[in-house]
């Protein structure tokens, strides 16, 4: 995995765990998202023809972003045990690299390439496979775009991005493609975030949520709340931190239909325990979860990336333990999963079709 440690001179980057495909080159070769999180039955930022496929049982595909392999996989969501994907994303044409986020709004799968420096957002017609070239790609020195982990799409179109590098937050408008400016930043002391990573709109308040696990030391470790036009130099409208909530390296972040807030601890840089925390919609402050999944029966080893299904099953990748393991609606406590996809090489990003 790649971590962002930050000094007042200069950046240091500690790899830990790096996977190398073979015959990439320095400048290419894949690196772990640095801090690189649905709902049951919809994405909620989207229209009517961004629904889950079903909306009343079980998607059809789980999408997985593997680093080494630097592809998107796809499995049948009943897949498990060592399984094979059915079909695949990638290729030369494709532009995967270090895929950190998956996230589909309508037609198109979007996904946030991890690199620093650098990063690039592109995103493909949700229907096709192979090595296909993106109908969009975000990337260049204007971007700002820098240890890029998490997207996500507001309803007005809005292209939410964030850097674990910069510990920023960008947005770029709709209809942006290539190397082209966001328009508007969120950055600095005021606003907490330290490694920025996983981030979701909350459905109620249409706030942006970002987790923040702190890797660099400083205020992060909790999620932290912002107005989708927020910029600059901004605290955030409220956290969800502290001792009560029981977080720690806070990487992976989504919210259900209910406005259940679901958060993984990744245990990344160690000191942690690995678990799956679910809050209370409208939580705020230094509030304990409503439901935790943790201990040994769970196997959970670095959960990142998390999704929640129409019924309510759980999704997360785990790169360490390099599978992805499905938890049963309501699950709560030292519970095994229900599904476990193994052999899967180190993987982050993670969406449902």
């Amino acid at each position: 995995m790649m971590r962002i440690v930050k000094t007042s001179k200069y950046v240091v980057i500690v790899s830990i765990a790096i996977a190398m495909a073979a015959g990439c080159s320095s400048s290419s070769a894949p690196l772990a998202p640095a801090r690189l999180g649905l709902v049951p039955g919809v994405h909620l930022s989207r229209s009517a023809d961004s629904l889950f496929e079903p909306t009343s049982a079980r998607p059809k595909y789980i999408l997985v972003g593997s680093v080494p392999l630097q592809s998107i996989l796809y499995f049948k969501a009943t897949a498990t045990g060592p399984a094979k994907p059915v079909a695949t994303i990638s290729g030369t044409k494709t532009h995967i690299l270090n895929p950190s986020e998956l996230f589909i709004d309508g037609g198109q799968l979007w996904l946030a390439n991890y690199s620093t420096p650098g990063g690039s957002i592109g995103a493909f017609n949700k229907h096709k496979r192979g090595n296909i070239a993106p109908k969009v790609y975000i990337s260049g020195s204007k971007t700002k775009l820098d240890g890029q982990t998490s997207l996500y799409v507001l309803p007005n179109g809005d292209i939410v991005s964030s850097n674990a590098a910069s510990n920023s937050v960008l947005v770029f408008p709709p209809g942006s493609n290539g190397n082209v400016h966001p328009a508007h930043v969120i950055a600095g002391s005021k606003t907490r975030l330290d490694n920025s990573n996983s981030v979701w709109m909350d459905p109620t308040s249409q706030d942006i949520l970002v987790a923040s696990p702190g890797f660099g030391g400083g205020p992060g470790n909790g999620i932290l709340a912002f107005s989708p036009s927020a910029k600059g130099n901004v605290a955030p409208l409220y956290t969800i931190a502290g001792s009560n909530t029981t977080l720690c390296q806070p990487v992976g972040l989504v919210i259900d239909s209910q406005g259940l807030i679901y958060v993984t601890n990744s245990n990344e840089s160690g000191g942690c325990t690995p678990a799956i925390l679910v809050f209370a919609s409208g939580a705020e402050g230094n509030v304990a979860p409503i439901r935790t999944i943790v201990g040994s029966n769970t196997t959970l080893k670095t959960p990142y990336r998390i999704r929640v299904d129409a019924l309510g099953y759980t999704y997360v990748t785990d790169y360490q333990d390099q599978s992805v393991k499905v938890f049963g609606p309501g699950a709560n406590g030292n519970v095994a999963p229900v599904q476990n996809i193994t052999n899967i090489p180190n993987p982050v990003a993670l969406e449902l079709q």
